[in-house]
């Protein structure tokens, strides 16, 4: 015998604490979210069984709220939280690598760090890979089969006698310009989303020098 339960009208009222942290010098200008809750939550809801609400029975409706409530309040009730990466690399690169010290004086070392693509969505996520070109050299990543959320990890140099202005990223799936002066601000990264109807990458550019 089988039976189909079915909720339905589910509400969920809570006094969330948000906070965005650590503070980082580029977009979105900061690497995590972190959620709390101030209170235990309500949650409302209908409980459907063949036909019958069983939240309007008073006793299951009371026992399943103080199910929730616990359960909710065990993982997420102040001070413990939900933490949302926004930029996963940010600790990984707080201590920069220097570019070689045969690099040119006033120049350095551009670095390019392709971490993974998401929602890539149709025909496009056969295959995916990402292309970069820029002053004139063609860089790319392997192409990983039948993947929609690709995750590549490549890193590529270029040494340069002087800051970099425009680089341009080519996928299977996006393509964009992105343009950025160079800045003391700059050296420990440059984090964002190429976004595009087909899906988006993270990418990661450095600029390296030897001092």
């Amino acid at each position: 015998m089988k039976a189909t339960v079915q909720v339905i009208d589910l509400q969920v009222f809570a006094l969330p604490r948000i906070t965005l942290k650590p503070l980082v010098p580029s977009f979105p200008c900061f690497a995590n979210i972190f959620v709390s809750l101030m209170e235990k939550p309500h949650v409302d809801f209908g409980l459907k069984l063949v036909g019958i609400d069983l939240m309007s029975i008073p006793i299951v409706d009371r026992v399943v709220q103080e199910i929730i409530k616990d359960q909710v309040a065990n993982m997420y009730l102040w001070p413990k939280s939900l933490t949302v990466e926004i930029l996963k690399t940010f600790q990984e690169s707080r201590t920069l690598q220097r570019a070689p010290d045969n690099t040119p004086d006033g120049g350095g070392m551009l670095v390019v760090i392709v971490h993974e693509a998401e929602y890539v969505e149709g025909k496009h996520h056969t295959n995916p890979y990402v292309c970069i070109l820029f002053r004139g050299e063609k860089r790319k990543t392997k192409a990983l089969k039948k993947n929609r959320d690709p995750k590549w990890e490549e890193e590529f140099t270029f040494m340069l006698d002087d800051p970099p202005e425009m680089i341009k990223f080519i996928s299977k799936f996006a393509a964009v310009h992105q343009g950025w002066a160079y800045g003391s601000q700059m050296g420990r990264g440059i984090y964002f989303y190429v976004d595009s109807k087909n899906g988006r990458i993270q990418i990661v550019l450095q600029w390296r020098t030897k001092e």
